[in-house]
Formats: C-alpha cells, sequence, structure tokens
C-alpha cells in the first residue's frame, strides 16, 4: 500500500458550475487556476511519480479559516474543533475539484476510485484554510489472493 499527499494552504476551493456561451461550456476561471494549482502542488510534492493503476482510496481533509468576526470564545471552539463547519463551499463540491484535478496524474482515471473519505473542518492551525489530500493504492485484490 502506497500514499502519497498533496498539502495546499489557501482557502479550499470549490468545483464551479460550467456557464454555457453560445453553445460552448467554459470553466469559470477561479475553477481553473484551483486545479491547475493542486495539479502543479502534486507534481512537486510526489516529483517523478506515475499515476497509480489499481485500485485508490481518497483522503480529503479541506480546512477552513475561522471568521475573524466570531467572538474569541467561538473561535477558540473552532480552533479545537468543538464546532463543525456547516458553511459553504459545498463538501461535494470541494471533493469534485480535487477528483478532477489529479484525475491522469495521480491515478490513470477516476473509475479507480474505491472509496472516498473527506470532510471540512476549521482548524487553528491553517488560519487561511489548506486542502490536505491523500491519495491511497490499496492492494490489488489478484495480488491480496496469492
Amino acid at each position: 500500500m502506497e500514499v502519497r499527499t498533496v498539502t495546499i494552504e489557501g482557502r479550499p476551493v470549490p468545483k464551479g458550475r460550467p456557464r454555457v456561451f453560445r453553445g460552448h461550456a467554459v470553466t469559470p476561471r477561479r475553477t481553473q487556476q484551483a486545479e491547475e494549482q493542486l495539479l502543479a502542488m502534486y507534481r512537486f510534492q510526489n516529483l517523478g511519480e506515475e499515476p497509480f493503476t489499481g485500485p485508490v482510496e481518497i483522503h480529503c481533509v479541506f480546512f477552513m479559516p475561522i471568521a475573524k468576526t466570531w467572538s474569541k470564545h467561538k473561535q477558540e471552539r473552532a480552533a479545537k474543533g468543538l464546532l463543525r463547519c456547516t458553511v459553504r463551499p459545498d463538501l461535494d463540491n470541494l471533493v469534485k475539484l480535487v477528483l478532477d484535478a489529479l484525475n491522469g496524474v495521480a491515478y490513470a482515471d477516476d473509475s479507480q476510485i474505491v472509496r472516498i473519505h473527506a470532510f471540512k473542518k476549521y482548524s487553528g492551525a491553517y488560519p487561511d484554510g489548506a486542502t490536505i489530500v491523500d491519495i491511497v493504492e490499496e492492494e490489488r485484490q489478484e495480488d491480496a489472493v496469492k
């Protein structure tokens, strides 16, 4: 079992809906930039690694910034993980950006993904937010039988 990790500091970005102009779908610029940044950081943090070819598991943690307008007490509770992060962006859109950006680079095709673990939370360790993704290549079934 091999694990590769990519960490990006900064507020997590969700996958934006494509806009249609004159019959052509256009991906929002912010989405394109976030996917390019994630891809570049993955390549930098995992130099020379070939895409996984077996089944993979994806673990995503999205650290959301704690609002500076909150009371000190509420900020402390959020930093300790005592408050659930129920603010936008939606978790599924955050995951979608990660999966699309790493497709063909971290794993050959997204059909290889057999399990996804994802959550968003507040963290005092990342005041501006962060995205941490672990890509785990699972043992192939034919290898497990031997």
